[in-house]
């Protein structure tokens, strides 16, 4: 199984992109070759068989910057293409990267939702008449959380690898998914706009 990985990092002059990257996540790939270290509490199924960058989600990200030599396999999208003057790319330095856009469509599809959410809430659609759950600024409240999750969806993947070397997953339920996407879009609304942002194809 593939997994969307976003890596925050510190771009190092005069290393290789990929000889980079394999340092990051060395500890996070398992070695079948190598014994578990002692005191190592990640498990097997934690760590990854491999990566790859971009894979299954190259073009994660968009950049006006069709040319600029520090974006990651760009491609240039067609003059006829509603994102002409784009081009996807699989990551590069934050202030390259148009994430702004892509929060932007993340939240028009959020509220595409709300007719719906405010439906299920509601019960509409049940097997018993529909009632309110709760006033409306209680359902409200409860769909601004789920705009902050789709908001941090829109800019990493279902697992964020960190400057400072810490992988944090969307697991468990929910709540807790959105929880990971919420924390991870802030986390990377923080960042200085130097720092790269890469998406790997992670295998697990």
């Amino acid at each position: 199984m593939y997994k969307p990985v976003v890596v925050a990092f510190r771009r190092e002059t005069g290393v290789d992109l990929e000889q980079q990257l394999e340092r990051i996540m060395r500890p996070f790939v398992y070695d079948v070759g190598c014994a578990e270290s002692e005191g190592d509490t990640r498990s097997r199924a934690s760590r990854c068989d491999g990566w790859m960058i971009g894979g299954y989600w190259s073009g994660r990200y968009l950049s006006p910057a069709v040319h600029h030599q520090d974006l990651v396999n760009p491609l240039g999208l067609p003059k006829d293409s509603p994102l002409a003057g784009y081009a996807a790319c699989d990551g590069g330095p934050k202030h390259l990267l148009d994430l702004e856009r892509e929060r932007a469509a993340a939240l028009e599809e959020a509220w595409r939702r709300w007719p719906a959410f405010l439906a299920e809430r509601r019960n509409v659609y049940g097997l018993r008449p529909p009632h309110r759950t709760g006033p409306s600024t209680t359902i409200r409240d409860a769909f601004q959380q789920q705009i902050a999750w789709r908001l941090g969806r829109a800019v990493t993947g279902t697992a964020l690898v960190t400057q400072e070397g810490e992988r944090h997953e969307a697991e468990g339920g929910v709540e807790a998914v959105g929880d990971y996407f919420r924390q991870a879009g802030e986390y990377i609304e923080a960042l200085d706009d130097d720092t790269w942002l890469v998406c790997l194809a992670v295998h697990f």
